[in-house]
């Protein structure tokens, strides 16, 4: 669990870098960042994984069945592996909590932000006219919309 949750603070840590680069509109920046979190996140699977396996080889030994928590397998354990493993527990909760939040939030951001400008960009766009465009002496038959500018804020 100890090592779980060093991934866990290193991919929280990451999480930061990635929101500045989404932010700041950083690409490149984003495109390194999101290649990290995704190996965080294999390492982090992986860990998960072998925590899983060991989980199931408690309740085995322990003689309990496979839907109780990890909680009433760690009641068997000596009372000061006991107590240090409910620490860790807790606290893992609680990180995968806060990474769980931090990426919802971060998707919210990234949904607002699409949202606002595919609306300015239809508020802005011209009606598609259809038919043909040039006139017989080979003129454009229609002027071209106006250019508009779309500032972006920070």
């Amino acid at each position: 669990m100890e090592r779980e949750l060093a991934f866990i603070n290193e991919f929280n840590r990451c999480y930061d870098v990635l929101r500045t680069a989404v932010q700041q509109r950083q690409w490149p920046e984003l495109q390194k960042i999101l290649r990290e979190c995704a190996r965080i996140s294999h390492d982090i699977a992986a860990v998960e994984e072998r925590r899983h396996n060991i989980t199931q080889d408690l309740y085995t030994a322990a003689q309990l069945p496979k839907n109780r928590s990890f909680l009433e397998a760690v009641q068997f354990f000596p009372a000061d592996l006991r107590e240090e493993t409910k620490r860790i527990y807790f606290f893992l909760r609680t990180e995968v909590y806060r990474m769980r939040c931090r990426l919802k939030s971060l998707e919210v951001y990234a949904r607002v932000r699409m949202e606002l400008v595919k609306g300015v960009m239809d508020r802005a766009s011209v009606v598609q006219n259809t038919g043909n465009p040039y006139m017989r002496a080979g003129r454009r038959a229609m002027h071209d919309p106006d250019s508009f500018l779309f500032d972006s804020t920070k």
